[in-house]
Parts: structure tokens; C-alpha cells; sequence
């Protein structure tokens, strides 16, 4: 089982999801512990719905907003709330194909 330190990161400098990756070798949530809390490395990381991938929630992930300007309905199909960069390019390629496949 995997040893956490979660005094790892300075509190005051940011981190990323490739910080997580250098420190423990992995970066994904099912690589760590079930009771591991990403808020306890730092406050920048979060957890994406789709993948697992532990990202800097700011910088590196999509949100599900309340507002038109920040609605993706390919979100809401998925019963996602943040997903990281790769997965929201994924999810909105696959929802550009479904709406070009129903104009032909």
C-alpha cells in the first residue's frame, strides 16, 4: 500500500496534475488509497468525473456552470460536474460528431 506525505507541496505555490505525478509516480485517484483526500496535498487539486486524473482544478479542468455561457450540455449527458482538459476535448468531439451525424 502506498505511503502518503501530505506535506509534500509548498501551501502557497500552485500545483499540477504532472507535481502529483512526480511525487507519487501516479496521478490518478484509483492509484491511490480509498480514504486519500486530494484537499489534504493541496487545495488546487481536484478529481476529474470521467477519467481520475487528479488535476489543479483551475487550470487544468472544465466546469459545469449555471450560466448559458458556461453550460456544456455534453457535461450533463455524462453526469459530470469537472472533467480535466483531455476528457472535456473527448466529450465535446464525440457530442460535435453526434450533431454533424444528424445534419447528413
Amino acid at each position: 500500500m502506498m505511503s502518503i506525505d501530505y506535506n509534500v507541496f509548498d501551501e502557497y505555490g500552485h500545483v499540477y496534475s504532472y507535481d502529483v505525478k512526480d511525487k507519487f509516480g501516479v496521478d490518478n485517484i484509483k492509484d491511490f488509497p480509498k480514504d486519500f483526500d486530494v484537499k489534504k496535498l493541496h487545495d488546487d487539486l481536484n478529481i476529474c468525473d470521467e477519467c481520475g486524473d487528479i488535476c489543479n482544478w483551475e487550470q487544468e479542468m472544465y466546469w459545469q456552470g449555471d450560466c448559458e455561457e458556461t453550460w456544456h450540455e455534453f457535461l450533463h449527458e455524462n453526469g459530470c460536474t469537472a472533467v480535466c482538459d483531455t476528457c472535456f476535448e473527448d466529450m465535446r468531439n464525440k457530442s460535435l460528431m453526434k450533431e454533424i451525424e444528424k445534419v447528413d
